[in-house]
């Protein structure tokens, strides 16, 4: 009898439990202007969030660009059983609608803002055409958005139902992609002032944003003014078991390690932006203390013949292999003693959070975003950027010291396994998911009355050269917010600051 007293009670907890698990699955959109396999998974490291959300009992679709980018595509998916995973998609072709726009808004920039550069126009245009692409899909279905750059960030901004909230993940400051670099030289520019505009955008057209470091974060309140609970510090995870599994295997192509010989490993690649010159002044000062060691240069790069003519100049052939591109990075830090960092970092370099992991002696670089992660004499050794002496006395005082090299080792694998778990990453991501909901739903009113508009014309803020009532586009008229205008005013206003053309 007194069993028979339990057992609905048990009924009811898992019932409960059942019922709460229910109420916290939340149905979310991964959005990117940039390329997405047609298998549906983002590139990494996103796929890896995607994956921990679904195993959560989350649903997330994902839109994009084809890799061919001619056409932006959303693709959601849904298991039918423990091996079978069901695939659906919709998608938009880009010519089409990108033909009208482009010939529309050139046309008022030839007119209006004839001083903008090309690159700018483009940029431009691509979003106008994303934003219009986007009003297609029906994103209203969703009860998050979680943007993954600055130009997704802003599209989806403009076009979404203002029910439904959007979270935008910075990876980094766009100054520092590698082609935006590229393209503004001067930082005077219309250039410069344009993608610092896209910065504030992409920062303030989200409910909440997720920044990978403090760094960043507070270069966010200090340069643009983001208030501080606008954004949280959530860094990336990474995947352990297979990552441990392939530390197992050897390096192919193989790589000798004598006995008795130290390796130290530098992972960022061959430029002088890399910290290399630094590292290899410091490999000919250590070199005068320690003949037992060889350094590994991971990857490769424009300067690599220079690189190699300094190491001979140096006198460092025999203490300095040039490996180039590799993708068996796991393998060759099971056979590592130390890893350098010898630069900069704006974002936590995966590399130095795998050799945590690996439990490998670390010495690096003491930029801020690295100071977040390597903690000077307890799991590494930090050096002033730069400053070839200190970095050899660095790796000296680890080739002399074994007991503070197996110190290190065992303090950074403990952090790196605590720190850096893709379950961690998801669980916090999650927990914002959740606060995020209930902060909209109580902001926002239930329902929403949608204006719409007499014809397409009416979304451009300048006369058309052409008429755009047919073939479809008066579906833009009414699926898009009625405080949608083409030209953006908010970056209007900084084109329009100047009229000075850029080179």
């Amino acid at each position: 009898m007194q069993g028979n007293l339990h057992k609905p009670k048990k009924q009811q907890i898992s019932a409960e439990e059942s019922k709460r698990k229910q109420v916290i699955r939340v149905k979310i959109l991964f959005a990117t202007y940039g390329q997405i396999p047609q298998a549906g998974k983002l590139p990494s490291p996103f796929s890896l969030l995607q994956k921990e959300l679904e195993q959560r009992g989350h649903q997330v679709d994902v839109l994009g660009h084809h890799p061919d980018m001619q056409r932006v595509y959303l693709i959601s998916q849904t298991r039918s059983g423990p091996w079978t995973l069901n695939l659906q998609g919709q998608s938009v072709p880009k010519a089409p609608i990108k033909e009208r726009v482009y010939d529309e808004v050139f046309r008022y920039y030839q007119k209006y803002l004839p001083h903008v550069h090309p690159w700018i126009r483009w940029r431009e245009i691509e979003r106008y055409t994303f934003e219009l692409i986007l009003s297609l899909f029906d994103l209203g279905k969703y009860d998050l958005i979680h943007t993954h750059d600055a130009l997704a960030t802003r599209a989806v901004w403009r076009v979404k139902p203002a029910h439904v909230p959007l979270l935008y993940q910075c990876g980094g400051l766009l100054r520092h992609d590698p082609a935006v670099a590229a393209e503004v030289t001067s930082p005077d520019s219309l250039k410069a002032r344009y993608v610092a505009c896209e910065e504030y955008m992409a920062a303030t057209s989200c409910d909440q944003a997720i920044v990978p470091s403090a760094w960043l974060k507070k270069v966010w309140q200090e340069e643009f003014f983001i208030p501080d609970g606008h954004s949280a510090v959530i860094h990336r995870g990474m995947e352990f078991a297979p990552f441990l599994q392939w530390l197992q295997y050897e390096p192919y192509p193989p790589v000798e390690k004598k006995k008795g010989v130290q390796i130290i490993a530098c992972p960022p690649g061959l430029d002088f932006q890399s910290g290399s010159t630094t590292l290899l002044d410091a490999l000919a000062r250590l070199k005068q203390q320690r003949d037992d060691f060889l350094c590994w240069m991971v990857g490769d790069g424009p300067w690599r013949g220079e690189l190699e003519a300094y190491c001979r100049e140096k006198d460092l052939t025999r203490h300095v292999l040039l490996l180039g591109e590799r993708t068996d990075w796991p393998s060759l830090l099971a056979k590592t003693d130390i890893v350098v960092w010898p630069a900069p970092a704006v974002d936590f370099p995966l590399p130095l959070m795998e050799a945590q992991v690996a439990g490998t002696a670390i010495v690096a670089c003491d930029s801020s975003v690295i100071q977040e992660m390597v903690r000077h004499g307890e799991t590494g050794l930090l050096f002033e950027a730069g400053n070839s002496l200190e970095l050899s006395e660095r790796l000296l005082q680890l080739l002399d010291t074994p007991e503070l090299a197996s110190h290190l080792r065992n303090s950074s694998k403990t952090y790196g396994m605590n720190e850096w778990s893709s379950a961690k990453w998801a669980e916090q991501v999650e927990q914002l998911y959740l606060q995020m909901k209930r902060k909209h739903r109580v902001a926002a009113p239930a329902g929403e009355k949608k204006k719409s508009r007499d014809s397409v014309a009416q979304l451009f803020a300048f006369r058309l050269r052409h008429r755009l009532d047919e073939g479809g586009w008066n579906e833009f008229a009414h699926r898009l917010p009625a405080s949608y205008l083409v030209p953006d005013f908010d970056f209007l206003r900084v084109l329009t600051e100047t009229n000075q053309f850029d080179e």
